[in-house]
Parts: C-alpha cells; sequence; structure tokens
C-alpha cells in the first residue's frame, strides 16, 4: 500500500506541473518562459522518479548499509546519465528555445530530486522505527 501512495502523491505532482504549464500558457508575460514540450519533460521526470523508487526500494530491502550506499549510487547515475541523454537529444532534435528549455528542466529535475529525497527520508524513518 506504501508504494502506492507513493504513485499515487507522485502522479499528483506530475499533474501539478502540467496544470501549472497548460495555466502559464495563457498569461503573456509568463508563456515566454514555459517550454513548448514541457509535458514530455514532466513524463520523463514522473518515469525517472519510478525508476530511482525501485532501487531505493530495493537498497531500503537489503537492510545492509553497502548494499543500500550502492543502489542509491545506481539511481543517481541513472538520473545523471539519462538527464544529460534526455537534454542531449533535445538539443540536437528540437534546437530552439534552448535556455528556457534549460531552465524548465532544472526547475523539475530539482522539483523531483527533492520529492523523491523527502519520500525516501519518510521510508528510511519509518523503517528505523520498525527495527
Amino acid at each position: 500500500m506504501k508504494n502506492n501512495s507513493y504513485l499515487v502523491k507522485l502522479t499528483a505532482l506530475s499533474l501539478v506541473f502540467i496544470v501549472l504549464t497548460i495555466v502559464a500558457r495563457k498569461f503573456e508575460p509568463i508563456a515566454s518562459y514555459v517550454d513548448k514540450y514541457n509535458e514530455f519533460t514532466v513524463l520523463y521526470m514522473t518515469l525517472l522518479a519510478i525508476v530511482s523508487s525501485y532501487f531505493h526500494k530495493k537498497a531500503i530491502s537489503t537492510g545492509d548499509p553497502h548494499d543500500m550506499y550502492n543502489f542509491n549510487m545506481l539511481a543517481s547515475t541513472v538520473r545523471l546519465l539519462s538527464g544529460g541523454a534526455y537534454m542531449f537529444l533535445y538539443f540536437f532534435i528540437v534546437k530552439e528555445k534552448l535556455g528556457i528549455f534549460i531552465l524548465n528542466f532544472f526547475i523539475l529535475y530539482f522539483s523531483y530530486t527533492i520529492f523523491e529525497i523527502k519520500t525516501l527520508f519518510s521510508k528510511l524513518q519509518t523503517q528505523s522505527k520498525k527495527d
């Protein structure tokens, strides 16, 4: 059930970002700061959060601090490399408004990272209370 709770919160966060994107496009001064492919970036960040959650869940289930460290480093590596690949593809396929894309990408990147860290800490606190 807790994993479903995470997915529900993640879906809610993603929907909030999509709604904010749609609303921001309606207002002219703000619309110029919203990437026209922002929904794809939100989808990418959501999928990346699900993959990271899998690695974090696996790390917590092992109970071994070394395995936990390795899985967390793996999740961070996947996040960084796939983020670089996503940006690389955008730069070579879309090639327009790169500054706006980078701004939107990093706002979403850090928002989802903060969400994952907050969720991971709550999982770790729950796990330590069980022990």
